[in-house]
């Protein structure tokens, strides 16, 4: 029999004596798919070389590893699957003092893995976008698990393998607490119907009051319940925080949000949880723009400074997920148009309209490319945000205002449109005199470009989650516009990560 093939037969065997630390990092140093007790490991790069570093001893005492068991039991608040962690072989294997070094290997692959997806997320983001650029938070899992069992803390050093802040800590209470909700039986559903509004009564309105009242959306103290004033304000905070017309009328756009069952929510819950183990550390200075939101965030100083609408791209031109920095201003933008737009919008439209490029103020440029001129009728409005990226995308004014009025904002070819620019340029050029709010107008109507330098540049990242909680502590809930939550909740619940220390 092949060296190899007897190694995998002895480590897969579940009789204790086949099984030392040593022959299964040798299997493993081969490339060996290893099993131990029947559970696959899965930290094949990192823990051999542990184990080496001990001297291929166990490592696990009965109380470290008991922490680990009782975090590995609440991999769920994370969204995660604790049956991904040996959880039920490490539980058994903890009774039989005859198979300890089987017990170390799967507690040691445990922490590993489940160290490695609250560090950087369970599924590859690339797998899903091969364009992701963005860098994971840096860590050392390895070192981490040293630090756990020399300190006999374990929960504590997983804990701060999560990502930093408040967001992550925030989305993460918010699913215990759907989750507590989900036990005692959801929420009332309120049912298709007519559209509700102020003055009604009736059964339906009876279910939206207590709907209402079960997302902390508002509560009604008298029943049977009556279409007030309050019940339309809490109306209105629950379109607010879904991203709809906020409007105080509840009609079919409000009631499917309304009755989107809370196993949903839930499971929305955790898919965001993941994006935000995806993304690197922002610092405390730096943009933030959230597709499916239609936003943008500055944040100053760990302080938000700035907040307002922005237009995406179409969901068959979708905005790009990258990271960058805002390094230029550009007053008075030409806008050179992309080939694709000029070959597939630009040119059929003008030969079938006699001087459309005239009326557009559209010239031909050397080498045959288009690119409009500066003025009030430029795609790009006054101002342009030149953040270099592969996509070949950036920030910039517009002069279709009307459209940041609208609740679902894609409509552009991939740029991002923001609703107030030269608020935006301020920021960005504060501290330089020769920038006042009335010389940044004149520019952005001057009709000549001009590029500024900004001394300071600004982190950009553009992200796309699809829920939150916001500054005041309300979980913000959005469509998936680019239809991304199907494909991320298949991957995040197949039954083993991906290793990644």
């Amino acid at each position: 029999m092949p060296f190899l093939l007897l190694v995998l037969v002895l480590v897969s065997t579940a009789r204790a004596e086949a099984v030392t630390i040593r022959s299964v990092a040798d299997a493993l140093d081969r490339g060996v798919v290893t099993t131990i007790a029947g559970e696959q490991l899965c930290s094949n790069g990192s823990l051999p070389a542990f184990y080496r570093s001990h001297g291929f001893r166990p490592v696990w005492t009965g109380s470290s590893s008991a922490q680990l068991v009782r975090a590995l039991e609440r991999a769920e608040e994370d969204g995660l699957r604790p049956e991904d962690y040996h959880l039920a072989r490490v539980r058994a294997l903890r009774t039989d003092a005859h198979r300890i070094e089987e017990l170390d290997l799967l507690l040691t692959d445990a922490f590993l893995l489940f160290g490695s997806h609250l560090l950087n997320g369970k599924v590859d983001p690339k797998r899903l976008t091969p364009t992701w650029c963005l860098q994971p938070r840096a860590g050392d899992v390895v070192a981490a698990l040293d630090t756990a069992l020399e300190m006999n803390d374990v929960e504590a050093v997983l804990d701060k393998l999560r990502p930093p802040g408040t967001a992550y800590r925030e989305l993460r209470r918010m699913l215990t607490r759907y989750r507590a909700a989900a036990e005692r039986g959801g929420w009332t559903t309120v049912g298709s119907g007519p559209a509700m509004k102020l003055g009604q009564a009736g059964e339906r309105v009876d279910r939206l009051a207590h709907r209402l009242s079960q997302t902390g959306d508002g509560a009604h103290e008298t029943w049977p319940a009556f279409f007030d004033q309050n019940m339309h304000d809490a109306v209105i905070r629950f379109q607010s925080r879904h991203g709809l017309d906020a409007d105080g009328v509840v009609g079919p756009a409000t009631i499917r949000a309304l009755d989107v069952p809370i196993e949903e929510r839930i499971e929305e819950l955790e898919l965001n949880l993941e994006r935000l183990r995806w993304l690197p550390d922002p610092g405390r200075r730096f943009a933030m723009i959230n597709i499916a939101a239609f936003r943008l965030w500055v944040v100053d100083e760990g302080n938000e400074v700035l907040n307002m609408r922005v237009v995406v791209g179409k969901p068959f031109q979708k905005t790009p997920v990258f990271s960058s920095e805002i390094r230029q201003v550009v007053f008075s933008p030409y806008w050179n148009i992309p080939a694709s737009i000029a070959r597939n919008e630009i040119w059929p439209r003008a030969r079938r309209e006699p001087g459309y490029l005239a009326r557009e103020h559209i010239e031909i440029v050397p080498g045959g490319g288009l690119r409009q001129r500066p003025g009030p009728w430029n795609a790009l409005g006054g101002v342009k945000f030149i953040a270099p990226n592969d996509h070949g995308v950036y920030l910039h004014d517009t002069p279709a205002k009307a459209l940041f009025a609208r609740s679902s904002r894609a409509f552009s070819h991939g740029c991002m449109r923001i609703e107030r620019p030269l608020d935006f340029a301020a920021f960005l050029l504060k501290g330089d005199p020769e920038w006042t709010d009335s010389t940044m107008q004149a520019a952005s109507t001057a009709g000549v470009e001009r590029h500024v330098r900004i001394s300071r540049p600004l982190p950009l990242h553009v992200l796309y989650w699809t829920a939150w909680v916001d500054v005041e502590g309300r979980l913000q809930l959005r469509d998936d516009v680019y239809g991304r939550n199907a494909a991320l909740s298949g991957a995040l619940h197949e039954r083993v990560g991906r290793a990644r220390p």
